[in-house]
């Protein structure tokens, strides 16, 4: 079963005549728009008397630069919270870096840094790519001895961490589970469900993009076989890199001013082409002079992260731009029976409306509007048409012309659509949560995971959902973090993180840490996750 998209995106390919059956494929090329937006200069970052310089993405560079006070070699990935390219037709663009590769050692000595719990996944750099390399054979999956090692070795680590609730004062403690802790190239211990731990994390991610060369070219895809993952992985995240912050910086941590420059630098480096570029050809430029036109997927999250800043700082520079793209997306839900906006030309990816209908319900908050009318519609269609029979859960892909699911609810686009809908519709949230924690949450033998699929349908692990292991599938698992916390399961969400943990080889260096066996838009959202534990 081959799939859309790593973060949301997922679906079969089937023939595209059979619009009829659960399984829907448009094929189209897509062309130029002319008058495409370009930001002039070089875009960079200042905060504590810093400029930052994006280093280009490709030439992998040597030297590290100064940003949020963090120090790295870095690079940026081209996949997903963890990745597998056997059997996968929709992201086979060329170039496709993301696959992962399987070791039941990778606790080398020579690493400095490891966690004192071995884990179980592993990455390598690609040298001259600045992409991350994780490679999982397709034997692996197929592999009950290697499959039983890998969970009975995540058991015994997860019977080693003892929950242990801690606070804010002493960010250098732990929140949770004290024996998961990591050891730097000076032996200097560092719990990882610390809040300190968090910022190191954050200074990672921070290098790494500072090293996308923001001034580059927009990425061309046709929203369906064709570099998906260059062009919306990327922008993934940036958005959820800065949603973290945004989160750390309400809790009142130390670091809160880095926090506040990160965003305002997110913000600036979504609007370039070469962030947001890829829906041009769909729709126009998403951020030109002119009027613009709805791209729900990035104008959804743009506007989540622009007004989640505002709230927090009532700096009233981003107010034109929040105002147009507020606009755009209004207009555009206005003109449809149901609001339900498009992810590409003639694509509707249901959970893409779900970041825009919570950013609406915030900007008529922030700026005393009343657009409620749009998210009634929205939600009256997603009631009426699109909840899947079986489990009643929202479906992921649609077809609102003929007003029938084309593919049912998964585990990784459920848990992504988890995080927005409480704010624009907390009742149904509260449902779908519950239907969801039924439907995909596990736990046993000490581990909680999420399933892929639902209990009532097939399928099987592609890039999206990363190796699937007893219908367990990491990808979902790092977006339900985020989903059990925002939706009240705190309990739930510690143990995903506790098991995102174990398994993610991370790397202390000098104050950066890395999860070695994620790519950076895993990191980002399971950071996210993280920042929505915290009291």
């Amino acid at each position: 079963m081959t799939q859309k998209r790593a973060v949301t995106r997922i679906f079969s390919s089937q023939p595209a005549n059979e619009r009829d059956q659960a399984h829907h494929q448009n094929n189209y090329c897509d062309g130029d728009v002319n008058g495409e937006e370009c930001i002039q200069g070089d875009l960079r970052r200042t905060g504590r008397s810093m400029e930052i310089k994006i280093s280009p993405l490709c030439t992998s560079p040597q030297k590290t630069e100064p940003g949020l006070n963090r120090r790295a070699e870095g690079s940026f990935v081209g996949g997903e919270l963890i990745n597998q390219p056997a059997e996968v037709a929709r992201n086979n663009s060329p170039d496709q870096f993301g696959v992962l590769e399987w070791r039941f050692d990778e606790a080398n000595k020579n690493v400095p840094g490891m966690i004192e719990h071995v884990g179980v996944l592993s990455s390598r750099q690609r040298k001259g790519t600045g992409f991350t390399v994780l490679r999982v054979p397709g034997s692996v999956i197929k592999s009950g001895w290697r499959t039983a090692l890998i969970v009975c070795g995540t058991f015994f680590q997860m019977l080693a961490a003892q929950s242990v609730k801690g606070g804010l004062d002493d960010e250098r403690q732990p929140l949770r589970y004290p024996s998961l802790a990591v050891t730097n190239e000076t032996g200097v211990r560092l719990s990882l469900l610390s809040i300190e731990a968090f910022h190191a994390e954050l200074g990672f991610l921070s290098k790494r993009l500072q090293q996308v060369d923001l001034s580059g070219p927009r990425v061309q895809t046709d929203g369906w076989s064709r570099n998906i993952a260059e062009a919306e992985w990327p922008f993934l995240t940036f958005a959820y890199t800065g949603y973290a912050c945004g989160n750390f910086a309400r809790s009142g941590v130390s670091f809160k001013e880095e926090c506040l420059a990160e965003m305002r630098w997110v913000l600036e480096a979504m609007q370039t082409p070469r962030l947001s570029g890829f829906v041009t050809p769909h729709f126009g430029p998403p951020f030109g002079t002119g009027q613009i036109a709805a791209a729900v997927f990035v104008h959804g999250h743009f506007l989540n992260l622009a007004l989640r800043y505002r709230e927090l700082t009532s700096d009233l520079r981003y107010d034109g731009i929040i105002h147009r793209v507020a606009a755009a997306l209004i207009g555009a839900a206005k003109t449809t029976d149901q609001s339900i906006l498009r992810s590409y030309r003639d694509m509707w990816w249901l959970t893409d409306n779900f970041p825009a209908m919570a950013a609406l319900a915030a900007y008529d908050q922030i700026f005393k509007q009343n657009n409620r009318v749009i998210r009634e519609r929205f939600l009256s269609s997603v009631k009426a048409y699109y909840l899947d029979p079986p489990t009643g859960l929202f479906a992921t892909y649609v077809d609102p012309p003929q007003k029938k699911i084309r593919q049912g609810p998964r585990g990784i686009s459920t848990m992504y659509g988890l995080h927005f809908v409480k704010d624009f519709a907390p009742e149904f949230a509260r449902r779908q949560y519950a239907l969801a924690k039924r439907e995909f949450v596990r736990t046993g033998f000490g581990f909680t995971a999420v399933r892929e699929f639902p209990a009532t349908a097939s399928g099987r692990s592609d890039i999206d959902s990363g190796p699937v292991l007893f219908g367990l599938g990491p990808s979902a698992s790092g977006f339900a973090i985020a989903a059990c916390a925002l939706n009240g399961d705190m309990e739930t969400a510690w143990e995903l993180a506790k098991a995102a943990t174990l398994v993610g080889q991370p790397v202390w260096t000098g104050t950066e840490l890395n999860y070695r066996s994620m790519p950076e838009v895993g990191q980002a959202v399971i950071l996210f996750g993280k920042s929505c534990l915290l009291p």
